[in-house]
């Protein structure tokens, strides 16, 4: 501690920069002191990753995705354990559910914790088999009230830059997802966030509900939809930046969103992904932009927005730019 003491703060911040989380433990069991310190020194996670399909939780300091763990072999065997439950008896281990959320709320109690990427994964290990179905949806019933208990525990929100949300979409699921979501956006700071990400696995019908009216996704940079074969405009037309990965709206589809966008003034961006070569209809009269892009520039009482398509990613994607635009 002696040797903490004499550094200024900028040098300790520079310090623990390069002290891994390993050691930052190690360091808060050799005085109270040091603990101060340890906790006060900012800490950056590139990735938390909580999956339910069997449990696992993987949380990695760098994209070279080094594991936080101190017990490697532990993981390995609450990963297995939960595997046999599942497979061979049809139930859950609730001792080893606890256990591995147990690690995650450790590290999400410290106040200058930083993450990078939160990745919840709410999925149906065998969603067309009934009974693997139901150990798993108990298994998501079970995370998710444990974290809405972690959560709540806190006495700070979570700084997250992004947040992705993977689930089978169901009625029962869904409600899952919603507490889920309501639960964590409570708790993350909305100034912090810069990107959501919702993915659908498997369902034929996409339902979003309540949970794009949640402060956090309306003041999120850019919220993109994956996995969703199609979803009403008037789920998603309040949200300023918006990005579909397999939902594709036609030209007068996306005509008829663009008033909406005039009418309510909070459009910056709108993205699509997949579509034909020939979306411009013939009679639509686009023009080439100076990137040799097939463009068309609708004009609103406040802003105009420009439409334009990328073949090359079979890309659709609309701006907002000021009527004052030297593209006119």
């Amino acid at each position: 501690m002696r040797f903490f003491r004499g550094l200024p703060y900028l040098a300790l911040r520079k310090l623990f920069h390069f002290v891994d989380y390993e050691t930052r433990l190690s360091l808060q069991k050799c005085s109270k002191q040091t603990k101060k310190l340890v906790d006060a020194m900012p800490f950056y996670f590139e990735l938390v990753h909580i999956a339910t399909q069997p449990l696992r939780i993987r949380i990695c300091e760098d994209k070279g995705e080094t594991m936080t763990y101190s017990n490697i072999a532990e993981l390995i065997y609450n990963y297995v354990w939960e595997l046999c439950s599942t497979a061979i008896f049809n139930r859950i281990n609730e001792k080893t559910v606890e256990k591995q959320l147990n690690h995650l709320w450790e590290i999400f109690r410290n106040k200058n914790i930083r993450i990078n990427t939160l990745f919840v994964s709410l999925t149906l290990l065998c969603p067309y088999d009934s009974e693997f179905a139901w150990v798993s949806f108990e298994r998501i019933r079970l995370v998710c009230c444990l974290m809405k208990i972690m959560l709540f525990s806190l006495d700070h929100q979570l700084l997250v830059e992004n947040f992705i949300i993977e689930y089978n979409e169901n009625h029962d699921q869904v409600m899952l997802v919603d507490l889920n979501l309501n639960v964590t956006s409570v708790m993350v700071l909305s100034e912090y966030l810069k990107f959501i990400k919702f993915i659908n696995c498997k369902s034929s019908h996409a339902y979003i509900g309540p949970i794009v009216n949640l402060p956090q996704v309306i003041q999120c940079r850019r919220v993109v939809f994956d996995g969703f074969t199609w979803v009403p405009m008037r789920f998603f037309w309040h949200l300023p930046a918006v990005f579909f990965m397999n939902t594709k709206f036609d030209f007068h589809e996306t005509n008829q969103l663009i008033q909406h966008y005039f009418q309510h003034d909070t459009f910056e961006y709108f993205g699509m992904k997949g579509v034909k070569d020939d979306w411009f209809p013939d009679d639509s009269n686009p023009f080439i932009d100076d990137k040799n892009r097939k463009s068309m520039i609708v004009k609103g009482p406040k802003f105009a927005i420009k439409i334009v398509q990328k073949l090359e990613k079979k890309t659709i994607v609309l701006r907002r730019i000021p009527l004052t635009s030297r593209n006119f």
